[in-house]
This record gives structure tokens, sequence and C-alpha cells, in this order.
């Protein structure tokens, strides 16, 4: 069974499309059982070792003198967004999604603008696995484009960058925002105590170092 390490980018679903297996076949390989389980569901780091297993031939039966039809589905990926006001209420609204840029993997591509409406604003949508830029364009009173880089973190000198790192390694579950409350200082001791680092529950400098160490850029 080979195993590689993924490059800048890549997360499990960018793997399986390129070998040709499914994302569910690497998450039931019991090589990658112990590395999976401390990440967060498809992300993972440059240094990670993930064992990937062959892909399985399709069997179809026929009978002689039929045609058999298969059909391909293409690896795509989660767009996941709540949007707020000023005041912080769920913002309802008509939005967009256009300009898409993609990694210059083989796959689909998305041929125009995507249209929706955000109730109690969330936005959920499907794109290709390949996408990496977009723009959403909010149509409220006022439109509003907001350019945005999937799996693209914040840096960790952020209260947005530091949140999702921790996340990302399991140490805290709360939104990824800009307030400093106590699930982020909780979530800085768990970190601190991993890496045998003075648990202040404070991101300091060498907690920050830590992160990136770890996590990587």
């Amino acid at each position: 069974m080979p195993s590689l390490k993924p490059s800048v980018g890549q997360d499990l679903l960018h793997i399986a499309q390129r070998e040709g297996v499914s994302s569910q076949a690497i998450l039931n390989c019991p090589e990658n059982r112990d590395l999976l389980a401390c990440r967060a569901p498809g992300v993972l780091f440059h240094e990670d070792e993930v064992f990937v297993p062959a892909p399985e031939p399709k069997i179809v039966r026929v009978r002689v003198g039929e045609t058999a039809y298969l059909v391909y589905r293409p690896a795509r990926r989660k767009l996941q967004l709540i949007l707020r006001d000023s005041t912080g209420a769920f913002l309802d609204c008509d939005y967009t999604l256009r300009a898409f840029e993609y990694d210059g993997t083989e796959g689909e591509r998305i041929p125009g603008p995507l249209h929706g409406y955000a109730y109690r604003g969330v936005i959920d949508e499907e794109l290709p696995a390949g996408v990496k830029k977009l723009e959403l364009v909010i149509n409220d009173q006022e439109p509003l484009a907001l350019a945005l880089e999937v799996g693209r973190l914040d840096p960790v000198s952020t209260l947005r960058g530091l949140k999702g790192r921790l996340r990302n390694l399991g140490f805290y579950r709360g939104p990824l925002d800009d307030e400093f409350e106590p699930g982020l200082i909780d979530a800085c001791r768990g970190f601190q105590l991993s890496r045998g680092l003075p648990a202040t529950g404070q991101p300091d400098g060498a907690t920050c170092k830590a992160l990136v160490e770890v996590h990587g850029n």
C-alpha cells in the first residue's frame, strides 16, 4: 500500500481525487486511523504520511448485446458560511458566487455564477474540489463583494487565524470570529499542555510559534 506526503494546500479530497480512490476508503484505511483521529475532517499537514489503498475496479455485469452506461460524479467540497449584519443578527439576503479560480487540477468547472438566498444568513453550497478562489456578492440594500480563498487561514497573529489552527487541531470548537472568549482560553491552555508550554491560556509568542510548527502556515 503506497504512502505519500501532502503537498502545500492539498487536503484529503484532493489526494483521493488524484489517486482515483474515494476519501472514505482513505479514512477507513487502518494505517491512517491514528493520524486522522487527531485531525479535523479532511485536513492534512505537509509532514503527514497518508496511506492510500489501491483503487478497486468497478465490475458491471451486462447481458451479451446490451449497452452499459457509467455515470462519473467528480469530487466536490462544501462551502458553508453564516452572514450577520453589523448588529450580529442573521442576514437574510440574495447572494451570488462568481469569478471562480481553480488550482490547476483536472476536474469539474462551474460554467457561470451561482445564485442563491441566505435564509437566516446561511450559505451552503457544493463546489468542485479544484476551486481555490471565488467572489461572494451579498445583494442586500447595498451590494457588497467579498473575495474568498477556499482552505486559506488568516495569519496566526490574528484571532481568526489562531482559532482556525486550534480548531483544525481539535482544541477549539467555537466560532471563527474576532472575539476573545473563554473557549479560546481553554483551547490555548490545552494546546500549551500538549506541547509542554506554561499553561497560561494566552496566545503568547511561544504558543503561536509552536502552533505554526505543528499546524503549518
